[in-house]
Protein backbone atom coordinates (compact mmCIF):
# COMPACT_ATOMS: atom_id res chain seq x y z
CA UNK A 1 0.00 0.00 0.00
CA UNK A 2 1.29 3.44 -0.84
CA UNK A 3 1.37 6.17 1.80
CA UNK A 4 1.65 3.90 4.82
CA UNK A 5 2.98 5.61 7.93
CA UNK A 6 4.69 3.61 10.62
CA UNK A 7 4.67 4.53 14.26
CA UNK A 8 5.48 2.92 17.56
CA UNK A 9 3.03 1.80 20.24
CA UNK A 10 2.33 3.82 23.37
CA UNK A 11 1.22 3.00 26.93
CA UNK A 12 3.12 -0.24 27.34
CA UNK A 13 1.46 -1.49 30.54
CA UNK A 14 -0.43 -4.72 29.93
CA UNK A 15 -4.24 -4.91 30.23
CA UNK A 16 -7.16 -7.35 29.92
CA UNK A 17 -8.68 -8.55 26.67
CA UNK A 18 -11.19 -6.16 25.05
CA UNK A 19 -14.11 -7.80 23.24
CA UNK A 20 -16.10 -5.00 21.60
CA UNK A 21 -16.57 -1.25 21.66
CA UNK A 22 -19.26 1.38 21.27
CA UNK A 23 -18.69 5.11 20.87
CA UNK A 24 -20.83 7.52 22.91
CA UNK A 25 -21.85 10.10 20.26
CA UNK A 26 -20.88 13.64 21.13
CA UNK A 27 -19.71 12.73 24.63
CA UNK A 28 -16.04 12.05 23.96
CA UNK A 29 -16.23 8.59 25.57
CA UNK A 30 -16.01 4.98 24.49
CA UNK A 31 -17.71 1.97 26.07
CA UNK A 32 -16.15 -1.46 25.87
CA UNK A 33 -16.35 -4.92 27.40
CA UNK A 34 -13.18 -6.52 28.69
CA UNK A 35 -11.77 -9.13 31.01
CA UNK A 36 -10.82 -6.48 33.52
CA UNK A 37 -9.53 -8.73 36.26
CA UNK A 38 -10.46 -12.36 35.54
CA UNK A 39 -10.39 -14.58 32.52
CA UNK A 40 -13.91 -15.18 31.09
CA UNK A 41 -15.46 -12.51 33.34
CA UNK A 42 -16.59 -9.78 30.94
CA UNK A 43 -17.29 -6.36 32.44
CA UNK A 44 -18.41 -3.05 30.97
CA UNK A 45 -16.10 -0.02 31.06
CA UNK A 46 -16.20 3.62 30.04
CA UNK A 47 -13.11 5.63 29.11
CA UNK A 48 -12.52 9.13 27.78
CA UNK A 49 -11.70 9.23 24.07
CA UNK A 50 -8.49 11.07 24.85
CA UNK A 51 -7.33 8.49 27.39
CA UNK A 52 -7.47 8.20 31.17
CA UNK A 53 -8.86 5.83 33.75
CA UNK A 54 -11.32 3.16 32.63
CA UNK A 55 -14.39 3.19 34.89
CA UNK A 56 -16.38 0.00 35.49
CA UNK A 57 -20.12 0.48 34.95
CA UNK A 58 -21.53 -2.87 36.06
CA UNK A 59 -22.02 -4.15 39.61
CA UNK A 60 -19.59 -6.76 40.89
CA UNK A 61 -19.76 -10.01 38.91
CA UNK A 62 -19.02 -13.51 40.14
CA UNK A 63 -16.20 -15.43 38.42
CA UNK A 64 -17.41 -16.27 34.93
CA UNK A 65 -20.11 -13.58 34.96
CA UNK A 66 -20.65 -11.42 31.89
CA UNK A 67 -22.16 -8.19 30.72
CA UNK A 68 -23.76 -9.31 27.46
CA UNK A 69 -22.90 -7.81 24.07
CA UNK A 70 -26.29 -6.11 23.54
CA UNK A 71 -25.58 -3.09 25.77
CA UNK A 72 -26.99 0.13 24.34
CA UNK A 73 -27.05 3.86 24.95
CA UNK A 74 -29.92 6.19 25.72
CA UNK A 75 -30.64 8.63 22.85
CA UNK A 76 -28.79 11.44 24.65
CA UNK A 77 -25.79 9.19 25.32
CA UNK A 78 -25.84 9.87 29.07
CA UNK A 79 -26.96 6.41 30.19
CA UNK A 80 -26.10 2.88 29.16
CA UNK A 81 -28.44 -0.10 29.54
CA UNK A 82 -27.07 -3.61 29.81
CA UNK A 83 -27.77 -7.18 30.90
CA UNK A 84 -25.50 -9.00 33.35
CA UNK A 85 -25.60 -12.17 35.44
CA UNK A 86 -24.37 -10.40 38.56
CA UNK A 87 -26.32 -12.60 40.98
CA UNK A 88 -26.63 -16.04 39.39
CA UNK A 89 -24.50 -17.22 36.49
CA UNK A 90 -26.53 -17.55 33.31
CA UNK A 91 -29.51 -15.57 34.63
CA UNK A 92 -29.42 -11.93 33.60
CA UNK A 93 -30.84 -8.84 35.23
CA UNK A 94 -31.31 -5.53 33.40
CA UNK A 95 -29.33 -2.48 34.59
CA UNK A 96 -28.84 1.19 33.79
CA UNK A 97 -25.73 3.23 34.59
CA UNK A 98 -24.32 6.64 33.73
CA UNK A 99 -22.09 6.35 30.67
CA UNK A 100 -19.47 8.63 32.24
CA UNK A 101 -19.01 6.18 35.11
CA UNK A 102 -20.50 8.36 37.84
CA UNK A 103 -22.91 6.82 40.34
CA UNK A 104 -23.80 3.14 40.57
CA UNK A 105 -25.76 0.79 38.33
CA UNK A 106 -29.50 0.45 39.04
CA UNK A 107 -31.40 -2.77 38.41
CA UNK A 108 -34.56 -2.14 36.37
CA UNK A 109 -36.31 -5.52 36.52
CA UNK A 110 -37.84 -7.09 39.57
CA UNK A 111 -35.78 -9.96 41.01
CA UNK A 112 -36.56 -12.84 38.64
CA UNK A 113 -38.00 -16.06 39.91
CA UNK A 114 -36.31 -19.43 39.88
CA UNK A 115 -34.37 -20.16 36.64
CA UNK A 116 -35.64 -16.97 34.94
CA UNK A 117 -33.60 -14.44 33.01
CA UNK A 118 -33.94 -11.18 31.07
CA UNK A 119 -33.46 -12.47 27.53
CA UNK A 120 -33.61 -9.25 25.44
CA UNK A 121 -34.44 -5.58 25.84
CA UNK A 122 -34.82 -2.27 24.06
CA UNK A 123 -35.19 1.41 24.98
CA UNK A 124 -37.79 3.87 23.73
CA UNK A 125 -36.64 6.59 21.33
CA UNK A 126 -36.94 9.26 24.02
CA UNK A 127 -35.11 7.10 26.58
CA UNK A 128 -37.96 7.14 29.10
CA UNK A 129 -38.78 3.41 29.30
CA UNK A 130 -37.18 0.02 28.78
CA UNK A 131 -39.05 -2.95 27.34
CA UNK A 132 -37.76 -6.46 27.87
CA UNK A 133 -38.43 -10.18 27.57
CA UNK A 134 -38.14 -12.28 30.71
CA UNK A 135 -38.68 -15.96 31.23
CA UNK A 136 -37.06 -19.34 31.78
CA UNK A 137 -33.47 -19.49 30.59
CA UNK A 138 -32.83 -21.28 27.28
CA UNK A 139 -36.46 -20.88 26.29
CA UNK A 140 -38.72 -18.70 24.11
CA UNK A 141 -41.48 -18.82 26.73
CA UNK A 142 -41.14 -15.15 27.64
CA UNK A 143 -43.25 -12.41 29.15
CA UNK A 144 -43.10 -8.86 27.80
CA UNK A 145 -42.50 -6.21 30.48
CA UNK A 146 -41.85 -2.48 30.64
CA UNK A 147 -40.30 -0.24 33.30
CA UNK A 148 -39.23 3.40 33.70
CA UNK A 149 -35.66 3.77 32.45
CA UNK A 150 -34.55 5.47 35.68
CA UNK A 151 -35.80 2.70 37.95
CA UNK A 152 -38.30 5.02 39.63
CA UNK A 153 -41.19 2.52 39.54
CA UNK A 154 -41.64 -1.26 39.30
CA UNK A 155 -41.95 -3.02 35.97
CA UNK A 156 -45.38 -3.85 34.56
CA UNK A 157 -46.22 -7.04 32.68
CA UNK A 158 -47.58 -6.23 29.22
CA UNK A 159 -48.23 -9.65 27.70
CA UNK A 160 -47.44 -13.35 27.99
CA UNK A 161 -46.90 -15.40 31.08
CA UNK A 162 -50.23 -17.19 30.97
CA UNK A 163 -50.83 -20.84 30.29
CA UNK A 164 -51.97 -20.12 26.76
CA UNK A 165 -49.48 -17.58 25.44
CA UNK A 166 -45.81 -16.65 25.16
CA UNK A 167 -43.86 -13.84 23.53
CA UNK A 168 -40.84 -14.50 21.32
CA UNK A 169 -39.95 -11.08 19.81
CA UNK A 170 -40.98 -7.42 19.94
CA UNK A 171 -40.36 -3.97 18.51
CA UNK A 172 -41.06 -0.55 20.05
CA UNK A 173 -43.14 1.92 18.03
CA UNK A 174 -41.29 5.13 17.03
CA UNK A 175 -43.52 7.25 19.29
CA UNK A 176 -42.57 5.15 22.32
CA UNK A 177 -46.18 4.53 23.32
CA UNK A 178 -46.67 0.95 22.09
CA UNK A 179 -44.77 -2.25 21.45
CA UNK A 180 -45.64 -4.62 18.64
CA UNK A 181 -44.85 -8.23 19.42
CA UNK A 182 -44.86 -11.75 18.03
CA UNK A 183 -46.86 -14.14 20.18
CA UNK A 184 -47.42 -17.86 20.10
CA UNK A 185 -50.72 -19.16 21.46
CA UNK A 186 -51.24 -22.90 21.55
CA UNK A 187 -48.56 -23.35 18.90
CA UNK A 188 -50.12 -20.74 16.57
CA UNK A 189 -48.49 -17.38 15.72
CA UNK A 190 -49.84 -13.86 15.65
CA UNK A 191 -48.86 -10.19 15.86
CA UNK A 192 -50.28 -7.92 18.58
CA UNK A 193 -49.67 -4.46 20.05
CA UNK A 194 -49.81 -3.16 23.61
CA UNK A 195 -49.42 0.18 25.40
CA UNK A 196 -46.04 0.41 27.15
CA UNK A 197 -47.51 1.77 30.38
CA UNK A 198 -49.72 -1.31 30.72
CA UNK A 199 -52.87 0.82 30.73
CA UNK A 200 -54.75 -1.42 28.31
CA UNK A 201 -54.88 -5.02 27.17
CA UNK A 202 -53.00 -6.18 24.05
CA UNK A 203 -54.69 -5.61 20.69
CA UNK A 204 -54.58 -8.40 18.09
CA UNK A 205 -53.36 -7.07 14.72
CA UNK A 206 -53.59 -10.31 12.75
CA UNK A 207 -57.29 -10.68 13.53
CA UNK A 208 -57.28 -14.42 14.07
CA UNK A 209 -54.99 -17.34 14.73
CA UNK A 210 -53.30 -19.14 13.14
CA UNK A 211 -51.58 -16.57 10.93
CA UNK A 212 -48.66 -17.68 8.78
CA UNK A 213 -45.73 -15.79 10.34
CA UNK A 214 -42.05 -16.64 10.20
CA UNK A 215 -40.63 -17.33 13.68
CA UNK A 216 -38.54 -14.60 15.26
CA UNK A 217 -36.78 -14.12 18.58
CA UNK A 218 -35.48 -11.17 20.56
CA UNK A 219 -35.60 -7.47 19.65
CA UNK A 220 -36.68 -6.26 16.22
CA UNK A 221 -39.35 -7.74 13.97
CA UNK A 222 -38.78 -8.53 10.32
CA UNK A 223 -42.46 -9.46 10.09
CA UNK A 224 -43.88 -6.15 11.30
CA UNK A 225 -42.77 -2.52 10.96
CA UNK A 226 -44.41 0.39 12.75
CA UNK A 227 -44.66 3.60 10.72
CA UNK A 228 -43.50 6.97 12.11
CA UNK A 229 -47.06 7.86 13.14
CA UNK A 230 -46.81 5.14 15.84
CA UNK A 231 -50.22 3.76 14.92
CA UNK A 232 -49.90 2.18 11.47
CA UNK A 233 -48.22 -1.23 11.21
CA UNK A 234 -47.16 -3.05 8.04
CA UNK A 235 -47.23 -6.80 8.63
CA UNK A 236 -45.65 -9.57 6.56
CA UNK A 237 -47.83 -12.62 7.15
CA UNK A 238 -50.10 -15.21 5.63
CA UNK A 239 -53.40 -13.75 6.76
CA UNK A 240 -55.49 -14.79 3.77
CA UNK A 241 -53.74 -18.16 3.46
CA UNK A 242 -51.16 -19.31 6.05
CA UNK A 243 -48.71 -20.44 3.34
CA UNK A 244 -48.86 -17.25 1.21
CA UNK A 245 -46.87 -14.37 2.71
CA UNK A 246 -48.17 -10.90 1.78
CA UNK A 247 -48.05 -7.34 3.13
CA UNK A 248 -50.95 -5.91 5.11
CA UNK A 249 -51.59 -2.48 6.59
CA UNK A 250 -53.38 -2.28 9.94
CA UNK A 251 -53.80 0.42 12.57
CA UNK A 252 -53.42 -0.21 16.29
CA UNK A 253 -56.35 2.16 16.88
CA UNK A 254 -58.57 0.24 14.43
CA UNK A 255 -57.24 -3.33 14.18
CA UNK A 256 -60.42 -4.77 12.69
CA UNK A 257 -59.60 -3.20 9.29
CA UNK A 258 -56.77 -4.84 7.36
CA UNK A 259 -55.67 -3.77 3.88
CA UNK A 260 -53.49 -5.92 1.66
CA UNK A 261 -50.97 -3.60 0.00
CA UNK A 262 -48.64 -6.02 -1.81
CA UNK A 263 -51.06 -6.94 -4.61
CA UNK A 264 -51.88 -10.36 -6.05
CA UNK A 265 -49.22 -13.10 -5.91
CA UNK A 266 -48.41 -15.64 -8.58
CA UNK A 267 -48.97 -19.23 -7.45
CA UNK A 268 -46.07 -20.08 -5.12
CA UNK A 269 -45.09 -16.42 -4.70
CA UNK A 270 -44.30 -14.70 -1.38
CA UNK A 271 -43.04 -11.39 -0.03
CA UNK A 272 -39.50 -12.01 1.23
CA UNK A 273 -38.42 -8.76 2.95
CA UNK A 274 -39.67 -5.23 3.55
CA UNK A 275 -38.52 -1.78 4.56
CA UNK A 276 -40.29 1.53 5.24
CA UNK A 277 -39.07 4.82 3.79
CA UNK A 278 -37.92 7.25 6.52
CA UNK A 279 -40.91 9.52 5.84
CA UNK A 280 -43.31 6.58 6.18
CA UNK A 281 -44.85 7.14 2.74
CA UNK A 282 -43.61 4.02 0.92
CA UNK A 283 -43.03 0.35 1.61
CA UNK A 284 -40.22 -1.22 -0.40
CA UNK A 285 -40.29 -4.99 -0.54
CA UNK A 286 -38.86 -8.00 -2.35
CA UNK A 287 -41.11 -10.78 -3.64
CA UNK A 288 -41.46 -13.42 -6.31
CA UNK A 289 -44.77 -11.79 -7.11
CA UNK A 290 -44.68 -12.03 -10.93
CA UNK A 291 -42.70 -15.24 -11.52
CA UNK A 292 -42.26 -17.98 -8.94
CA UNK A 293 -38.70 -18.00 -7.50
CA UNK A 294 -37.71 -14.84 -9.41
CA UNK A 295 -37.41 -12.34 -6.56
CA UNK A 296 -37.88 -8.70 -7.60
CA UNK A 297 -38.07 -5.26 -5.97
CA UNK A 298 -41.34 -3.39 -5.53
CA UNK A 299 -42.60 -0.19 -3.90
CA UNK A 300 -46.12 0.73 -2.82
CA UNK A 301 -47.59 3.67 -0.87
CA UNK A 302 -48.25 2.74 2.75
CA UNK A 303 -51.73 4.27 2.48
CA UNK A 304 -52.54 1.79 -0.33
CA UNK A 305 -53.49 4.70 -2.61
CA UNK A 306 -52.03 2.92 -5.65
CA UNK A 307 -50.93 -0.53 -6.73
CA UNK A 308 -47.36 -1.78 -6.23
CA UNK A 309 -44.74 -0.81 -8.79
CA UNK A 310 -41.95 -3.14 -9.86
CA UNK A 311 -38.88 -0.91 -9.67
CA UNK A 312 -36.06 -3.30 -10.54
CA UNK A 313 -34.89 -4.29 -14.02
CA UNK A 314 -34.36 -8.01 -13.38
CA UNK A 315 -37.03 -10.24 -14.84
CA UNK A 316 -35.17 -13.17 -16.33
CA UNK A 317 -36.12 -16.64 -15.09
CA UNK A 318 -32.70 -17.25 -13.52
CA UNK A 319 -32.32 -13.71 -12.15
CA UNK A 320 -33.13 -12.49 -8.66
CA UNK A 321 -32.91 -9.45 -6.40
CA UNK A 322 -30.94 -9.93 -3.18
CA UNK A 323 -33.35 -9.34 -0.29
CA UNK A 324 -31.22 -6.61 1.36
CA UNK A 325 -31.61 -3.00 0.17
CA UNK A 326 -31.20 0.54 1.54
CA UNK A 327 -33.48 3.57 1.25
CA UNK A 328 -31.91 7.03 1.18
CA UNK A 329 -32.64 9.38 4.08
CA UNK A 330 -34.75 11.64 1.86
CA UNK A 331 -36.94 8.63 0.95
CA UNK A 332 -36.35 9.18 -2.78
CA UNK A 333 -33.79 6.56 -3.86
CA UNK A 334 -33.21 2.84 -3.24
CA UNK A 335 -29.90 1.02 -3.71
CA UNK A 336 -29.90 -2.75 -3.98
CA UNK A 337 -28.03 -5.78 -5.27
CA UNK A 338 -29.34 -8.10 -7.96
CA UNK A 339 -28.18 -11.12 -9.92
CA UNK A 340 -29.29 -11.10 -13.56
CA UNK A 341 -27.66 -14.54 -13.87
CA UNK A 342 -26.47 -17.10 -11.36
CA UNK A 343 -22.81 -16.05 -11.76
CA UNK A 344 -22.88 -12.24 -11.21
CA UNK A 345 -24.22 -9.81 -8.62
CA UNK A 346 -24.58 -6.20 -9.74
CA UNK A 347 -25.26 -3.00 -7.77
CA UNK A 348 -28.15 -0.68 -8.71
CA UNK A 349 -29.92 2.55 -7.81
CA UNK A 350 -33.51 3.42 -8.68
CA UNK A 351 -36.06 6.09 -7.65
CA UNK A 352 -38.40 4.74 -4.99
CA UNK A 353 -41.41 5.56 -7.20
CA UNK A 354 -39.94 3.67 -10.16
CA UNK A 355 -40.85 4.83 -13.67
CA UNK A 356 -37.27 4.72 -14.99
CA UNK A 357 -34.78 1.92 -15.53
CA UNK A 358 -32.40 1.28 -12.61
CA UNK A 359 -28.82 2.48 -12.96
CA UNK A 360 -26.16 -0.20 -12.70
CA UNK A 361 -23.62 1.40 -10.36
CA UNK A 362 -20.85 -1.15 -10.72
CA UNK A 363 -20.16 -0.72 -14.43
CA UNK A 364 -18.43 -3.68 -16.07
CA UNK A 365 -17.47 -5.33 -12.78
CA UNK A 366 -19.22 -8.51 -11.89
CA UNK A 367 -19.73 -9.09 -8.19
CA UNK A 368 -20.81 -6.95 -5.21
CA UNK A 369 -20.69 -9.07 -2.03
CA UNK A 370 -21.46 -6.08 0.23
CA UNK A 371 -21.57 -4.28 2.52
CA UNK A 372 -22.62 -1.02 0.86
CA UNK A 373 -24.05 2.32 1.97
CA UNK A 374 -24.93 5.84 0.89
CA UNK A 375 -22.35 8.56 1.38
CA UNK A 376 -23.32 11.13 4.06
CA UNK A 377 -24.68 13.57 1.45
CA UNK A 378 -26.71 10.82 -0.21
CA UNK A 379 -25.26 11.64 -3.63
CA UNK A 380 -22.96 8.65 -3.79
CA UNK A 381 -22.47 5.11 -2.54
CA UNK A 382 -19.56 3.20 -1.04
CA UNK A 383 -19.37 -0.53 -1.59
CA UNK A 384 -17.17 -3.60 -1.67
CA UNK A 385 -16.88 -5.20 -5.11
CA UNK A 386 -14.92 -7.67 -7.18
CA UNK A 387 -13.94 -7.78 -10.83
CA UNK A 388 -15.39 -11.29 -10.79
CA UNK A 389 -16.50 -13.73 -8.12
CA UNK A 390 -13.05 -15.32 -7.81
CA UNK A 391 -11.04 -12.11 -7.51
CA UNK A 392 -10.17 -9.91 -4.51
CA UNK A 393 -12.74 -7.67 -2.84
CA UNK A 394 -11.87 -3.96 -2.96
CA UNK A 395 -13.45 -0.66 -1.88
CA UNK A 396 -15.17 1.59 -4.42
CA UNK A 397 -17.17 4.81 -4.49
CA UNK A 398 -19.65 5.84 -7.17
CA UNK A 399 -22.08 8.77 -7.66
CA UNK A 400 -25.72 7.71 -7.63
CA UNK A 401 -26.34 9.60 -10.88
CA UNK A 402 -23.36 7.84 -12.56
CA UNK A 403 -21.92 11.19 -13.59
CA UNK A 404 -18.50 9.54 -13.24
CA UNK A 405 -17.51 5.85 -13.30
CA UNK A 406 -16.96 3.86 -10.11
CA UNK A 407 -13.69 4.86 -8.41
CA UNK A 408 -11.33 2.32 -6.87
CA UNK A 409 -10.31 3.61 -3.43
CA UNK A 410 -7.81 0.86 -2.63
CA UNK A 411 -5.13 1.14 -5.34
CA UNK A 412 -2.00 -0.89 -4.83
CA UNK A 413 -3.72 -3.60 -2.79
CA UNK A 414 -1.72 -6.80 -3.37
CA UNK A 415 -3.32 -9.49 -5.47
CA UNK A 416 -4.16 -11.81 -2.58
CA UNK A 417 -5.34 -9.07 -0.20
CA UNK A 418 -8.97 -8.04 0.40
CA UNK A 419 -11.09 -5.39 2.09
CA UNK A 420 -13.65 -6.94 4.45
CA UNK A 421 -15.37 -3.96 6.11
CA UNK A 422 -15.58 -0.16 6.26
CA UNK A 423 -16.93 2.73 8.32
CA UNK A 424 -17.74 6.17 6.91
CA UNK A 425 -15.90 9.00 8.68
CA UNK A 426 -17.06 12.36 7.31
CA UNK A 427 -15.44 12.82 3.91
CA UNK A 428 -13.17 9.82 4.51
CA UNK A 429 -13.75 6.10 4.80
CA UNK A 430 -11.90 3.80 7.20
CA UNK A 431 -11.55 0.21 6.09
CA UNK A 432 -9.95 -3.06 7.15
CA UNK A 433 -7.68 -4.98 4.78
CA UNK A 434 -4.76 -7.41 4.80
CA UNK A 435 -2.02 -6.00 2.50
CA UNK A 436 0.37 -8.08 4.61
CA UNK A 437 -0.71 -11.75 4.41
CA UNK A 438 -2.60 -13.00 7.48
CA UNK A 439 -2.60 -9.56 9.13
CA UNK A 440 -5.75 -7.39 9.23
CA UNK A 441 -5.06 -3.66 9.55
CA UNK A 442 -6.93 -0.32 9.37
CA UNK A 443 -6.56 2.23 6.59
CA UNK A 444 -8.14 5.59 5.78
CA UNK A 445 -8.73 7.11 2.36
CA UNK A 446 -10.75 10.14 1.11
CA UNK A 447 -14.06 9.13 -0.44
CA UNK A 448 -13.14 11.06 -3.59
CA UNK A 449 -9.86 9.19 -3.97
CA UNK A 450 -7.85 12.41 -3.85
CA UNK A 451 -5.08 10.82 -1.76
CA UNK A 452 -3.60 7.38 -1.27
CA UNK A 453 -4.70 5.18 1.65
CA UNK A 454 -2.81 5.69 4.91
CA UNK A 455 -2.37 3.10 7.65
CA UNK A 456 -4.01 3.99 10.98
CA UNK A 457 -2.72 1.34 13.34
CA UNK A 458 0.86 1.05 14.59
CA UNK A 459 3.02 -1.79 13.27
CA UNK A 460 1.66 -5.05 14.62
CA UNK A 461 3.57 -8.00 16.05
CA UNK A 462 3.73 -11.26 14.14
CA UNK A 463 0.31 -12.99 14.01
CA UNK A 464 -1.47 -9.86 15.35
CA UNK A 465 -4.61 -8.24 13.92
CA UNK A 466 -6.95 -5.29 14.13
CA UNK A 467 -10.29 -6.81 14.99
CA UNK A 468 -13.42 -6.34 12.86
CA UNK A 469 -15.24 -4.21 15.43
CA UNK A 470 -14.07 -0.60 14.83
CA UNK A 471 -15.86 2.75 14.71
CA UNK A 472 -15.35 6.46 14.10
CA UNK A 473 -16.63 9.50 16.00
CA UNK A 474 -15.66 13.05 15.21
CA UNK A 475 -12.00 13.06 14.19
CA UNK A 476 -11.08 9.81 15.95
CA UNK A 477 -11.14 6.15 14.95
CA UNK A 478 -11.45 3.54 17.69
CA UNK A 479 -10.31 -0.04 17.21
CA UNK A 480 -9.37 -3.26 18.99
CA UNK A 481 -6.05 -4.95 18.27
CA UNK A 482 -3.42 -7.16 19.83
CA UNK A 483 -0.89 -4.46 18.92
CA UNK A 484 1.37 -4.91 21.93
CA UNK A 485 1.15 -8.66 22.52
CA UNK A 486 -0.27 -11.22 20.11
CA UNK A 487 -3.46 -12.75 21.51
CA UNK A 488 -4.23 -9.93 23.98
CA UNK A 489 -6.77 -7.54 22.47
CA UNK A 490 -6.87 -3.96 23.70
CA UNK A 491 -8.70 -0.73 22.86
CA UNK A 492 -7.01 2.08 20.92
CA UNK A 493 -7.95 5.48 19.57
CA UNK A 494 -6.18 7.27 16.73
CA UNK A 495 -6.87 10.52 14.83
CA UNK A 496 -8.59 9.59 11.59
CA UNK A 497 -6.18 11.83 9.71
CA UNK A 498 -3.33 9.64 11.07
CA UNK A 499 -1.73 12.75 12.53
CA UNK A 500 -0.46 11.13 15.74
CA UNK A 501 0.26 7.71 17.15
CA UNK A 502 -2.57 5.42 18.33
CA UNK A 503 -3.31 5.78 22.04
CA UNK A 504 -4.13 2.71 24.11
CA UNK A 505 -7.32 3.43 26.04
CA UNK A 506 -7.68 0.20 28.02
CA UNK A 507 -4.24 0.27 29.62
CA UNK A 508 -5.45 0.62 33.19
CA UNK A 509 -6.93 -2.88 33.40
CA UNK A 510 -5.26 -5.70 35.29
CA UNK A 511 -4.08 -8.50 33.00
CA UNK A 512 -6.01 -11.76 33.13
CA UNK A 513 -4.09 -14.88 34.00
CA UNK A 514 -4.59 -16.48 30.57
CA UNK A 515 -5.90 -14.12 27.86
CA UNK A 516 -8.35 -15.40 25.26
CA UNK A 517 -7.46 -15.89 21.63
CA UNK A 518 -9.02 -14.29 18.58
CA UNK A 519 -11.45 -17.10 17.91
CA UNK A 520 -13.46 -16.38 21.05
CA UNK A 521 -13.89 -12.63 20.45
CA UNK A 522 -17.53 -11.52 20.14
CA UNK A 523 -18.48 -8.91 17.54
CA UNK A 524 -20.85 -6.22 18.73
CA UNK A 525 -23.38 -5.46 16.01
CA UNK A 526 -24.65 -2.23 17.51
CA UNK A 527 -23.57 1.24 16.51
Amino acid sequence: MQGQRTRGPRHLAQGGDVRDLRVVPGAGRVLYRAEGSRVSTLELYSVAAGGGASLRLNPSLPPGGVVTADYRLSPDGQRVFFRADAQTLGRCNLYVAQSDGTGTAVRLNEPPGFARTVAAFDVTANGSRVVYLEGPENSLDYQLLSAPADGSAPAVTLAGGGLMGRISAFEIAPDGLHAVFHEVVGGMSGIAAVALDGSSAPVQLTDSLPAGIHPEAGVGLDNAVVLPDGDTVVILAGLNAPDVFELFRVQISNPAVRTRISGPMIAGGDVRSLGISPDGVYVVYTADQVRDETVELFSVPTDASSFPTRINGIGTPDGTVITDFKIRDDSQVVIYRGSPTSTVTHFYSVPIVGGVAPKQLYGPLDFVPGPYDFTPDGLGALFLGRVDIDQQTQLYSVPIDLSTPPLLLTPGLPAQAEVDGFVIAGSDVVYRADPTPFRKELWVVPQDGSANPIGLNAPLPLDADVFRNFDCEGATTFFIADALRAGRFELFGVPTDAGTLPLRLSGGLAPPVSPDVRGSIEIDSGG
